[in-house]
């Protein structure tokens, strides 16, 4: 009895392994920047434009591989996609020309994208639906503590061992977990414990997705974690630490340190959302106040906060608030239909990123230009140039208004 209690939830902590090992190779060459300037002789931009290339694969394959794991399963998809990303480590270690670094970037996001949709499919079939938001939340959990522990612990073997060496010993690590998940892994119980699984033919699954698009209570769901999410992956992702420097004067140790408390509060607040969710109060209610927490945390970072223990507290405060992210997978779940539970999680999880670095990052790289070329103080220019995240929080505060607590019995068929 203890064994079938104890194996559901190794295969979401196996299957979480996978979400931060993707995490970590998306962040990987915010550490190795220099080394990788000196190896390929190229700037800052294209550096840039190596560490972007991962996105370009990996959100715009979100729903193909929700509907790839809802026709073939988690288990398949998942060992192969963790076997590429392991491949491609290690042939970045190895490559000596740029474009060929950008080529297996490009290969890190397509093969990492059935992770997030994977672990959640397994989720939808292990679990009874209605522990779905609190595994959705250690799942996201597990990703944001593998991103504050992974960089670190990255960037110090960097430093002994070189980016190349460091990059051929994430692939094998990558490897070993892919056979532990080949090895380990199912796609379903052979009792029941959810609704019925039953695979459906792939021009029936599509034709249900395009359904479930049409479904008000869907885009709400996504559409509050893409203006929750901004905030972590756009402000605490790349301009909180400039931020920090020129408003506050701080050393570039002490704004990495504040910044990371977004990280980490996001990780806690990830957890409590799903408990909270399972056990104490309804969905709505917590995105709003979360929402309402984000929203006076980020106008305090930008136009009250002094000193550096009041920053820490702050960013800590809003990750903990952002970290409600989360439950826009557990609301689009309800609303969804068991057939398409990987499809849908793919559009959520594609929503979430595609705001925050793709689109904020560069958005708000622009408009401090702009407020350069006007003459504005440093101070002025950053406390302006972050409006856009203030906006995200007052944007996912009038979604989670919207939502209506009826929404939570309708499901798309």
């Amino acid at each position: 009895m203890e064994k079938k209690r104890f194996f559901p939830w190794l295969l979401i902590v196996l299957g979480s392994f996978f979400v931060l090992y993707q995490f970590l190779l998306q962040s990987a060459n915010s550490v190795m920047i220099e080394p990788l300037q000196t190896s390929f002789n190229v700037g800052l931009t294209d550096i840039g434009f190596l560490s972007a290339s991962f996105f370009y694969t990996y959100v715009f394959l979100q729903i193909p591989a929700g509907l790839l794991v809802d026709r073939f399963g988690a288990r398949m998809l998942m060992t192969l996609g963790c076997t590429i990303c392991a491949l491609a480590a290690i042939l970045f270690g190895c490559v000596t020309h740029f474009n060929q670094a950008v080529y297996m970037r490009l290969l890190m996001g397509l093969a990492s994208s059935p992770a997030v949709v994977g672990v959640m499919y397994l989720a939808c079939r292990w679990f009874p639906r209605e522990k779905f938001a609190l595994l959705a939340s250690v799942v996201e959990m597990i990703g944001m503590l593998g991103g504050a522990i992974g960089e670190p612990s990255l960037a110090n073997l960097v430093a002994k061992v070189g980016w190349r060496t460091s990059m051929i010993w994430t692939g094998v690590v990558g490897l070993i977990l892919s056979l532990c998940i080949v090895l380990v892994v199912r796609n379903q119980p052979k009792i029941k414990i959810a609704a019925d699984c039953k695979k459906i033919p792939t021009k029936e699954l599509w034709h249900t997705f395009i359904q479930a698009l049409k479904h008000r209570a869907v885009w709400l769901g996504c559409l509050y974690g893409a203006f929750s999410f901004s905030v972590i992956s756009g402000f605490g992702g790349l301009w909180a630490i400039p931020f920090l420097q020129d408003v506050h004067g701080l050393d570039v140790t002490k704004s990495a340190f504040i910044s990371s408390m977004i990280f980490i509060g996001a990780s806690l607040g990830a957890g409590s959302a799903g408990y909270l969710a399972c056990y104490k109060l309804n969905i709505k209610s917590l995105m709003v106040t979360a929402s309402i927490v984000s929203m006076l945390c980020m106008l305090a970072i930008l136009f009250i906060a002094k000193g550096f223990f009041m920053n820490a507290v702050l960013f800590l405060l809003l990750g903990l608030s952002a970290g409600f992210y989360a439950l826009s997978f557990a609301y689009v779940k309800i609303n969804t239909c068991e057939s398409i539970g990987a499809s849908a999680m793919g559009l959520t999880n594609m929503m979430c990123l595609l705001l925050g670095a793709p689109l904020l990052q560069p958005l708000v790289g622009h408009f401090l230009a702009y407020l350069t070329a006007l003459g504005k103080s440093p101070i002025m220019i950053y406390r302006l140039g972050m409006l856009p995240f203030l906006l995200t929080t007052v944007l996912g505060l009038g979604i989670a208004l919207m939502i209506k607590k009826p929404e939570e019995k309708k499901y798309v068929k």
